[in-house]
């Protein structure tokens, strides 16, 4: 191809515009934080947004964490649980949740590629997967990740050991994401000295950014709908006279 030609540069750089935008969308945001196991009812909230309609892997990656449990080391996994909520009206409604993802052939690690923690060649079966999910995600929908401890989820969902349930339960936007999810979180691993944090990363695979939290509808009082039409009635009245 001739690249001194004006139309031959023209495609070029059309093609490589397609390139970027295609590579674009298999972008992968990637979120990093720390979760406090040994504080009840710890939520971590992020707020995503489908810029394309398409398939979305959403994962948690954390490491173990040595904490000091009766002058004993201890290490110990985060076992977190993902939920995730797409904005529906003034609503958030659950769309897929759960505490562990599936493992690949290896059971090593889980199908996400993320490692299974406390895993042995002894007991393959054994360790703690970190969550996963797989989700079609619809572009321009804004959807809601919490990352909560693995005894407290979303309640439409059986226990954290089976987490099957019928899904479509919802939150109100603004209020306290604690009142859709279970009860007192009773930390059974609470460290004796120091806290026990652990370090993780959210990955969002797919065309997708980051936002800020929607906010709440608040509703007009009937009193300023009131004031507002006596306002409309002085400016009638007020017209007629001049008149």
């Amino acid at each position: 191809m001739e690249i001194g030609n004006p139309m031959n540069k023209t495609i070029l750089a059309s093609s490589l515009a397609l390139a970027l935008s295609t590579g674009a969308a298999q972008a992968s945001l990637t979120i990093n934080s720390v979760h406090d196991t040994a504080t009840p009812n710890k939520i971590e909230a992020y707020y995503i947004q489908a810029n394309t309609s398409g398939s979305s892997n959403i994962f948690l990656s954390s490491i173990d964490t040595n904490v000091d449990v009766g002058g004993e080391p201890l290490s110990l996994a985060m076992n977190g649980l993902l939920s995730v909520w797409q904005l529906s009206g003034s609503n958030w409604v659950l769309v897929g949740a759960n505490d562990e993802a599936p493992r690949d052939a290896s059971n090593s690690k889980n199908i996400y590629g993320v490692n299974v923690h406390q895993w042995a060649a002894a007991d393959p079966f054994g360790g703690i997967s970190d969550p996963g999910l797989t989700l079609n995600l619809t572009a321009g929908s804004t959807y809601l990740i919490l990352q909560s401890d693995t005894n407290n989820g979303p309640t439409s969902l059986s226990n954290e050991q089976n987490l099957v349930g019928s899904l479509g339960q919802t939150i109100a936007v603004g209020s306290p994401f604690q009142a859709a999810l279970w009860g007192t979180y009773d930390a059974w691993g609470a460290p004796t000295e120091g806290v026990q944090l652990n370090n993780y990363t959210l990955t969002i695979t797919g065309d997708v950014s980051q936002v800020s939290a929607p906010p709440a509808a608040v509703p007009v009082p009937a009193a300023v709908w009131l004031f507002g039409s006596v306002l409309g009635g002085f400016g009638l009245f007020g017209r007629r006279k001049s008149a």
